[in-house]
């Protein structure tokens, strides 16, 4: 079985880049719950890509390399990552 190729997605740079502004800091690092932060931070999609999220406010978030490697491995739950966006 042949599996269709994903659509193209253009990156909303703007959004992303206000995002990434308005947040300041990495959201995990700065809850101290899941250690201390560690390399470049960049912006994360809580519903991955893949899944359908968009480059949109309530599903990006500003993470350190260190926490976004654990969201990865499932270290940190999308529902934590939802409550501190809403915090902002």
């Amino acid at each position: 079985m042949i599996g269709c190729p994903k659509p193209l997605r253009e990156e909303n740079k703007k959004l992303l880049n206000e995002m990434m502004l308005e947040q300041g800091v990495c959201l995990v690092g700065l809850h101290g719950k899941y250690g201390s932060c560690y390399g470049e931070e960049c912006p994360h999609h809580i519903r991955g890509r893949g899944a359908g999220g968009n480059d949109e406010r309530g599903n990006i978030i500003r993470v350190c390399l260190h926490h976004h490697q654990m969201i990865h491995n499932g270290l940190i739950p999308k529902k934590t990552l939802y409550e501190y966006l809403e915090e902002l």
